[in-house]
């Protein structure tokens, strides 16, 4: 499903409740970076749902209506509201509780979601509550979670006065930052590594040169972790030997106080594959009639090439 050029543009007025945990640094999804970037307009905005967005957008219909039928509460829907004090938050709420101050929030997760309370909530959901509670000026917001396409909970989730005063206190901070063009600090984020390929796809050959305290420090730290991660890969498969030669042939060795560990054998399975190489030879009509070239989705290659004699300890 795509979105519209007014849905995306929406994103870049001001800062969303799906936006509140990213602002503070506790989104699964998205860096600071990247919301900051995304904001500015320098960042290409995904024009394309995935398919648990899809499918949470063609379910909230439905999932509302059992809130309805288990509550027995009235909701209606909302248009996208401005918060009154801060022009820069924004809620684009699901639903609206009729004869409450209150909202509904509707979600559609895996089945290996384990939440039965607001206790249970992850912090980006729960940013997004506090966040859509500020802008609204209600004290409730009930959440109603297909789990699995089989399971239904739902549940309220109350107003928090001093969560909700430090996310707007680190939402104005950030929206300062959007307004003035001063990004927060990069991250180790993998959505802060997806950001950067998707801003610099491709190298245009120019060579730069970085003379700075900073970027000599940077690549120091870089080389130390790599060291590090080489010392831990190493000691982690001198233990993995060092018990492998003690299980010998066994399936399970049981170690008390510790637990145990297995190490048992896992069949092959056999796939079908094409000698195209013969096919050619053998069968070239056949061969150019099904056999076509595609391109394979290429990248661009980080790699560190220190001086020599640089010390890295």
């Amino acid at each position: 499903m795509t979105l519209t050029p007014e849905q995306l543009a929406a994103r870049q007025c001001g800062i969303g409740g799906s936006d509140a945990g990213a602002v503070v640094g506790l989104s699964p999804f998205k860096s600071t970076l990247q919301c900051y970037y995304e904001k500015r307009g320098e960042a290409p905005l995904s024009e394309e749902e995935t398919e648990a967005m899809e499918w949470g957008t063609l379910l909230e219909e439905p999932i509302a209506q059992k809130f309805s039928r288990v509550t027995g509460l009235k909701v209606r829907k909302q248009p996208l509201k401005i918060a009154t004090g801060n022009r820069f938050m924004l809620a684009s709420i699901d639903r609206q509780i009729l004869g409450e101050t209150a909202i509904l929030e509707c979600k559609a997760l895996n089945a290996f979601t384990r939440i039965e309370s607001a206790s249970d909530l992850p912090d980006y959901m729960y940013l997004q509550a506090m966040h859509y509670l500020e802008v609204y000026g209600y004290d409730k917001m009930y959440f109603a979670i297909l789990i699995g396409g089989q399971k239904f909970v739902q549940f309220p989730v109350k107003r928090d006065q001093a969560t909700i005063d430090m996310l707007v206190a680190a939402e104005a901070e950030f929206w300062r930052r959007v307004e003035l063009g001063d990004p927060p600090s990069v991250d180790g984020s993998d959505a802060t590594k997806e950001l950067a390929r998707r801003l610099w796809p491709h190298d245009s050959g120019r060579i730069i040169s970085l003379d700075s305290d900073d970027a000599r420090a940077t690549v120091h730290a870089l080389l130390r972790a790599k060291d590090a991660l080489k010392s831990a890969e190493d000691k982690k498969t001198a233990a993995e030997n060092w018990l492998k030669f003690r299980m010998e042939d066994a399936s399970t060795c049981k170690i008390p106080g510790v637990g145990e560990i297995t190490w048992k054998y896992t069949r092959t399975h056999k796939d079908e594959v094409c000698d195209l190489g013969k096919l050619k030879a053998d069968y070239p009509e056949i061969y150019a009639a099904c056999v076509t070239m595609q391109e394979k989705g290429g990248g661009r290659r980080f790699l560190v090439k220190p001086e020599k004699g640089i010390v890295t300890t």
